[in-house]
């Protein structure tokens, strides 16, 4: 428990940082709705005259800018996926090999402590500071929600777009936390999430260029959360929820068997 308390103050700063500019941009982003709702009408027309597989993208081509859901799908949600997964593959990705970095994996592991207890440990410091992280700017989207509606909004289709982030971020977490395990240097593995995150994302948008790139979409996470097919089936698809458990589990375990066997440098 001593090093899951250490782990924790050791990131509460980047949690409080990353938390503050999540839950300021959803409530700025939010705050300009009621304007767009009004212009949503001339805003489509420009849509049309937009590439439809950009627009499909992004699901303008399905959800309307003047429905709270389908603005906040193309605006907030997007961030809050994408710099969401940043920030949680980069927590988990320094958990392990942060020690071996800055070489206080010896006096680490001079402690009464097993190494299994030590990813356990780490692994639920790092749980714990992503779902404070959902909790708070899930939040404040419901606040803005409320603020800035026009008219009542499902609280099932909220439910879902403020559970999917969560699940998407423990995905990508549990990325993070194989690559520490298998990797000693926290500045290589930092660099290497964040652009796993980035091209994950971007596969998430090429799936819908074109009817021959749509098969990329079963290699991202981003789109076993995608906003719009939530919003619109009003439920989240099984089998994504199957692939990203199956990932969690596999990674995470994976973690604990590398780590337990690995030759660690102090």
């Amino acid at each position: 428990m001593n090093l899951y308390l250490r782990e924790m103050d050791r990131n509460k700063k980047s949690l409080i940082i990353w938390t503050i500019i999540l839950a300021s941009t959803i409530f700025l982003m939010m705050a300009v709705y009621p304007s767009i709702a009004k212009e949503s009408k001339s805003i489509e027309e420009l849509f049309k005259s937009m590439p439809k597989a950009l627009l499909s993208a992004f699901g303008l081509d399905k959800l309307s800018m003047s429905n709270i859901f389908g603005y906040y799908a193309t605006k907030g949600y997007v961030f809050v996926t994408l710099f969401g997964s940043i920030y949680s593959i980069m927590l988990a990705a320094s958990m392990l090999s942060k020690e071996e970095g800055e070489k206080t994996i010896e006096f680490l592991l001079c402690k009464p402590i097993t190494r299994t207890e030590v990813v356990t440990n780490k692994l639920l410091s790092c749980i714990t500071n992503i779902i404070i992280l959902n909790v708070l700017t899930t939040a404040m989207l419901f606040i803005s929600f409320e603020i800035f509606k026009i008219e009542s909004f499902s609280m099932r289709i909220f439910g879902l777009l403020s559970i999917a982030p969560l699940l998407l971020h423990l995905t990508f977490a549990s990325i993070g936390f194989f690559m520490s395990a298998i990797m000693r240097k926290s500045r290589s593995v930092t660099s290497i999430s964040i652009g796993v995150v980035l091209i994950t994302y971007f596969l998430s948008i090429a799936a819908y260029i074109s009817d021959e790139l749509e098969i990329l979409k079963y290699f991202t996470p981003f789109e076993y959360v995608n906003a719009t097919s939530i919003i619109i089936g009003e439920k989240m698809n099984s089998t994504y929820l199957l692939i990203m458990l199956i990932l969690n589990i596999a990674f995470i375990a994976a973690a604990y068997i590398i780590y337990n066997r690995k030759d660690i440098a102090v």
